[in-house]
């Protein structure tokens, strides 16, 4: 009968070391990319861009359009109308090519037109808001 020494060779002992310690590398690894991955949906990271969005009134007269008017503004930078419609530049309002503008916009704020014949609700009138320098047509 053989008997089975107590004595360590040091042969398994190297040999069991190796594999915990990449076990534990692999499971630190994945638990960072799962935090990195639930960080960019509960953040928001992921969207690259979002569309502008207000809302508005148009108040028409027996002739046409008379006045838009901002009634709420969820994301919007510039408001712009197309220059079919000739806008009241007196105000804020500035000319552009092809269109008018207006820059940061509030709620409130009135687009006069001056010459409503020229602007048919349903036909001319475009109105173009423009978030983060992305463009959207809001009528």
């Amino acid at each position: 009968m053989r008997m089975k020494s107590k004595i360590d060779t040091g042969e398994e002992t190297n040999s069991r070391g190796v594999s915990p310690v990449i076990g534990v590398i692999l499971m630190v690894a994945i638990t960072v990319i799962l935090a990195a991955v639930i960080a960019a949906f509960v953040l928001d990271l992921g969207s690259t861009s979002q569309n502008p969005q207000a809302g508005f009134s148009i108040n028409e007269d027996s002739d046409g359009v008379t006045g838009i008017q901002l009634t709420t503004i969820d994301r919007l930078d510039e408001l712009r109308i197309n220059d079919d419609c000739t806008v009241d530049t007196s105000g804020a309002w500035e000319s552009e090519t092809g269109y008018y503008k207006l820059e940061n916009p509030s709620v409130g704020d009135v687009a006069e037109i001056t010459d409503p014949a020229n602007c048919d609700r349903s036909d001319d009138l475009v109105i173009i808001g423009v978030y983060d320098g992305n463009e959207a047509v809001l009528n």
